[in-house]
């Protein structure tokens, strides 16, 4: 009975975050291998995003903290263990700030995007067919790595590649959003 419950859940795509918080599977197809943020409030709120999205998140958190002295520990933010920001005012600074961050990018439209290039993670756009690493050692994108960028860079050939990590104007405004009423939140 136990392995037959278990093969639904995986079938569905979703999981028990915690013992305490659940992801609906209709949330969960959608952000299959990524970061669940659950909040501590009574509502438990959460936010949900592929790994592929939480890079740059992760990144504009750092560099927020850093600006800004917040004393966030995000060492271990790249896990699913349980580590987040346990203060409310904490997370409403971290929003306050993302949202004047974000001015700076030039984002005007919701679907905007903010890449995070890192190592070899590239793609085509707007296919998203990863390119291999030995082109990618080729056209020297390596010097790109840790950098922000908000569109596509154009190959001599007129190809356009963006690294793969990547968030739109919209997913930041609705972490924002989340940080806003969370009360702190753990990652799962």
């Amino acid at each position: 009975m136990y392995f037959a419950i278990a093969h639904i859940f995986l079938r569905c795509g979703f999981f028990y975050v915690d013992i305490f918080s659940y992801i609906s599977c209709v949330i969960r197809k959608h952000y299959i291998m990524g970061m669940n943020l659950i909040g501590l409030s009574k509502e438990r709120t959460s936010f949900a995003t592929n790994v592929w999205g939480w890079r740059p998140i992760h990144i504009i958190i750092d560099h927020i903290n850093t600006k800004y002295s917040l004393g966030i520990d995000t060492t271990e933010f790249g896990f699913n263990n349980g580590v987040g920001v346990k203060d409310p005012e904490t997370c409403k600074k971290l929003s306050l700030h993302i949202k004047e961050e974000l001015k700076g990018f030039g984002l005007v439209k919701d679907e905007d995007v903010i890449y995070l290039a890192l190592g070899s993670s590239w793609v085509k756009y707007p296919s998203r067919e990863f390119l291999g690493g030995d082109l990618i050692e080729k056209m020297d994108l390596e010097k790109y790595s840790g950098k922000m960028l908000t569109g596509p860079i154009i190959l001599k050939g007129g190809e356009a590649i963006t690294p793969a990590y990547s968030t739109t104007k919209e997913r930041m405004l609705e972490f924002c959003n989340f940080l806003d009423g969370c009360e702190g939140f753990e990652i799962w």
